[in-house]
């Protein structure tokens, strides 16, 4: 038998920083006061970037002049143009700054390109500092063919020269034009992975999987209609059906199955998920199949949903199902009266296993 082997797209962020100058300057001013200017770069890869779907993603915090420093990408169409915005974020600065920054990517020749230079102040009245541009390229010029994308990954670089105090006819000197000192990943390297986006991705990836039948192996017919599925995954995820898969079988058949329904349960197979809406309007078919098939866990999620309905207790004894049975007994026992005027007490008849228990706890 074939097996498919699926992994998780995992989001691995690095920032390097790197010390430029820290030393006094001379303003040009009258007074010739002196100025402190602070110099210093980081930058930011993120791994199997062309597999991120994001709004929003902030990298790691770097630490730096009593402050934390962060690059901020969003993503956004500007007049239908998918584009990558990208910001300076700074927390915690104590003294009011004069900032000029460039902001670039750094290509596979490890050179600058899409430089964005700014320059802007901070002072002490506002909580944080957040500048940058939502402009800074477009998505779909992030690749191979242009050197942005390297070994699957992007990198970002922050360049920033600070002034303190903040001097009127003060210049800041210019970025030099090529990377000095070079990014390099020994200086100080922070790692962190996104264990939730990868979840997100993995049950996006298997939905996907399964809608477009590709490398499907397995034939699932339901009064008539066939499903396209995957040996390995409904295997290790469907108990009543791996042991007619283990035998050879390239098809299996149901005809005590809703298609409809079954589409969903095929959904929840793959994913683990499947809509509120679907257990709502569904939810005894969503039970019975989940008792064919042996999906324990479906079936205790469809059990939940039909636990508040009292007609539902037929249902919970045809299944088997002992966490529906006590809560509603319980909740006949509370409410003699009322559920022995109710229609559904009448077809409690036909079946003495459900009065013996009833007769038990009332």
């Amino acid at each position: 038998m074939s097996s498919l082997i699926i992994s998780a797209i995992i989001i691995i962020v690095s920032s390097v920083i790197v010390l430029w100058y820290l030393y006094p300057r001379k303003s040009k001013s009258s007074k010739q006061s002196v100025t402190n200017i602070l110099g210093f770069s980081f930058s930011w890869t993120i791994s199997n970037f062309s597999a991120c779907e994001f709004k929003e993603l902030e990298s790691p915090e770097v630490p730096y002049h009593t402050a934390k420093w962060y690059l901020v990408l969003r993503s956004s169409l500007v007049d239908g143009t998918p584009m990558l915005g990208l910001y300076i974020k700074v927390s915690g600065l104590r003294i009011p700054l004069e900032i000029k920054y460039q902001l670039s990517m750094v290509d596979v020749k490890n050179e600058r390109v899409y430089n964005f230079v700014h320059r802007d102040t901070w002072n002490s009245v506002k909580a944080a500092w957040f500048s940058g541009t939502p402009k800074f390229i477009n998505t779909e010029e992030i690749n191979v063919q242009n050197g942005l994308l390297v070994n699957g990954s992007v990198t970002f670089l922050a360049q920033i020269v600070a002034v303190n105090p903040i001097t009127e006819n003060f210049v800041i000197p210019d970025f030099p034009d090529s990377l000095s000192p070079p990014v390099s990943p020994e200086t100080i390297t922070e790692t962190r992975s996104e264990p939730q986006d990868s979840v997100h991705d993995l049950e996006r990836d298997l939905r996907t999987l399964l809608k477009k039948e590709e490398l499907s192996d397995l034939k699932l017919s339901i009064q008539g209609r066939e499903f396209s599925a995957h040996k390995a995954i409904v295997a290790a995820r469907c108990p009543s059906i791996a042991s007619q898969i283990l035998d050879g079988a390239n098809e299996i058949v149901f005809d005590d199955m809703d298609p409809n329904v079954f589409s969903d349960v095929l959904t929840f197979i793959y994913t683990d998920n499947i809509d509120d809406e679907s257990l709502t309007e569904k939810g005894e078919m969503v039970l019975k199949t989940a008792e064919i098939l042996k999906l324990e866990k479906l079936k205790s999620r469809a059990e939940k949903v039909l636990l508040s309905s009292l007609n539902r207790l037929i249902l919970a004894y045809e299944c088997n199902c002992e966490q529906m049975k006590e809560p509603i007994l319980q909740m006949m026992k509370q409410y003699k009266t009322e559920v022995q005027a109710t229609p559904n007490w009448k077809l409690l008849k036909n079946y003495p296993e459900i009065l013996l228990d009833l007769f038990t706890v009332i």
